[in-house]
């Protein structure tokens, strides 16, 4: 685990975001730039989005994910993707996916 860790951390197409409360890690988000024809080129996915279960609800996960909507809006990204891993699919999560209008939704008006 250590070592895809490393992996991820190094790689410049991955931004990672970590919650800290009280300078403790609470929470963390992966971050992915991507490119593809049906996106209409760059744009970015939540790859991963973890909160410690007994610090859920109270806004850390939406903080993260402003994060994110800022990184895209900053990279002039068309759209911001949600992934889940295969594991949680399996298990019934669901996969959402942001759909454009990134600066939209960084004005708060989508």
């Amino acid at each position: 685990m250590l070592a895809t860790t490393d992996v991820v951390l190094a790689s410049q197409d991955v931004t990672v975001f970590f919650a800290c409360v009280d300078e403790q890690p609470v929470g963390f988000m992966t971050l992915n730039a991507c490119i593809a024809l049906y996106a209409g080129g760059r744009f970015g996915e939540i790859s991963e989005l973890y909160i410690r279960p007994d610090m859920r609800s109270r806004g850390i996960a939406a903080h993260l994910i402003a994060h994110a909507v800022t990184e895209g809006c900053a990279r002039d990204w068309k759209r911001l993707e949600v992934g889940a891993p295969p594991f949680r699919r399996e298990r019934g999560a669901s996969l959402s996916i942001a759909t454009t209008g990134l600066r939209k939704l960084a004005r708060g008006s989508a």
